[in-house]
């Protein structure tokens, strides 16, 4: 009669518990997957702007000009998204046109919008361009617009904050001359940082796409 054999006890512990089904692991990889897909569909798509965002936007040196109705200062526009032109009441195309194209782009914002951008057009010609005379052909285009001028000196250090050129040239008279300079629109969010600029061609292909832009610094602000 065989000896009975001693064996050791089961650990419970050590038995392996069963593999799941391969389709679980499966459907719940699908289900991630799908959670991913749907995620990239609704989430909101990064904002493009018409002129591409300067990488590295600095806070404008605050400045003070002169208007009609006395000095203006940069600063007094903070909080607001602000647009500034350079140019000068004599000139004969691009200065008008554009002014006529800023005047669209700014009458077409929703008015809660229209009052939070300021549009100030500066004098590269203070020679001609006294207070008033810059707010009588500000105000042709829009009365919200700002006709700001100054002495030669407060100009210049303006002017060269933005990188604008500017020069007298084919003078015919003291008063007979005309005035070359950089054309294209500086755009200050409400921090007063230089965030975008605009040239001539951006006016005139795309004002709308500009209001949106200008609207989108707004919603960013806040």
């Amino acid at each position: 009669m065989p000896e009975p054999v001693d064996s050791e006890p089961v650990d419970s512990a050590a038995v392996a518990a069963p593999r799941r089904p391969l389709w679980i692991l499966v459907g719940a990889l699908l289900v991630v997957v799908a959670a991913l897909v749907v995620w990239d569909m609704v989430r909101p798509a990064p904002y493009t702007y018409l002129s591409e965002p300067l990488s590295n936007p600095t806070v404008a040196t605050d400045f003070t000009l002169q208007s009609a109705s006395g000095p203006v200062h940069l600063s007094d526009f903070d909080g607001r998204v602000v647009m500034l032109f350079f140019g000068y009441t004599h000139c004969p195309d691009v200065c008008p046109t554009e002014m006529m194209q800023l005047a669209q782009i700014h009458g077409s914002l929703p008015a809660k919008d229209r009052d939070r951008v300021a549009v100030a057009m500066i004098s590269v010609d203070p020679e001609r361009d006294t207070p008033e005379v810059m707010a009588t052909y500000a105000h042709a285009f829009s009365p919200a617009f700002h006709g700001l001028t100054g002495s030669p000196d407060a100009i210049g250090a303006v002017a060269k904050q933005f990188f604008v050129s500017y020069q007298k040239t084919d003078q015919t008279g003291p008063d007979a001359y005309f005035m070359r300079h950089t054309a294209s629109v500086y755009v200050l969010d409400p921090q007063r940082r230089l965030t975008l600029i605009y040239g001539g061609d951006d006016l005139a292909n795309d004002p709308e796409r500009i209001a949106r832009d200008l609207q989108h610094l707004l919603v960013t602000a806040d």
